[in-house]
């Protein structure tokens, strides 16, 4: 009965060490073309993913109001970025919307005294040939929308009768800070709201971010497996980075590729 225990318990054994292999395998990719090797391969240009955007909440801001627009017209608005919305009728302060959206949600009321529609879209982009909302003579119609925003932070909107209207902004969409860091601190592969990566020295890298992350979350994942990455937003724009392997016992300073996600 032994010799059978004996004999299950080594067979258990070995079935979890040919899965912990296979898990291996398929857990970490092939690794980038140049990881590992002296001189890598000049950082890929990059084209953010639309559909890994990051949305914010935000108390409800009235970014303009009163502004009438004349049958078969389109007007802009500012919506995101620094600066007063006073002339448009939002606040002075604006919004608060980061110069990174790339889109909103809004809640659009208008009013008319006739029958139409109207369409909101990014500043700089042709008329949708849909419409966002319809509205009914001498009423006031609201519904909320996702709207997309222009290069300088703006919006568009179309109306096929003269109208007034009225915008409050409720949140925000920008793409998640993150990247993909090669061995010499390029960026191999990452979102705009990387702006630079430095290679400072063995296993210290510092990454520069398009806003303050002082109270932002990093995290940090080496590629190679066995290695690990620490990363520590102190203060400011710059998070920075330590790669190292502690398999031996004592940490050794490493150089290596490797991920990096700031939640803000």
């Amino acid at each position: 009965m032994r010799i059978l225990r004996s004999f299950s318990v080594v067979s258990m054994a070995l079935c979890l060490a040919f899965a912990s292999t296979a898990w291996a395998a398929e857990r970490f990719p092939k690794a980038p073309p140049g990881a590992g090797l002296p001189n890598p391969p000049a950082p890929a240009s990059s084209t953010p993913n639309p559909l890994n955007l990051i949305y914010t909440p935000i108390q409800p801001c009235r970014a303009f109001g009163s502004a009438q627009i004349l049958i078969n017209q389109t007007k802009t608005f500012k919506i995101s970025g620094p600066g007063s919305f006073a002339l448009q009728g939002g606040p002075n302060a604006g919004c608060g919307i980061p110069a990174s959206a790339k889109a909103v949600s809004i809640s659009l009321s208008v009013r008319s005294a006739s029958t139409g529609n109207l369409a909101a879209f990014a500043q700089g982009t042709p008329r949708p040939g849909v419409n966002s909302a319809s509205f009914v003579a001498n009423e006031t119609q609201t519904v909320g929308s996702i709207v997309a925003l222009g290069a300088t932070g703006q919006i568009s909107i179309n109306v096929s009768k003269t109208a007034t209207l009225y915008g409050d902004v409720t949140g925000y969409y920008e793409p998640q800070i993150e990247a993909l860091i090669n061995v010499s601190g390029g960026i191999y592969a990452g979102s705009p709201r990387i702006l630079s990566a430095t290679h400072s020295s063995t296993w210290t890298y510092v990454v520069t971010i398009d806003r303050d992350v002082t109270y932002c979350a990093p995290r940090a994942q080496a590629y190679t497996f066995g290695n690990e990455a620490h990363a520590y937003a102190y203060n400011g724009d710059t998070i920075t980075v330590h790669v190292f392997n502690r398999d031996a016992g004592a940490p050794v300073l490493k150089n290596d590729y490797f991920y990096l996600t700031v939640t803000c």
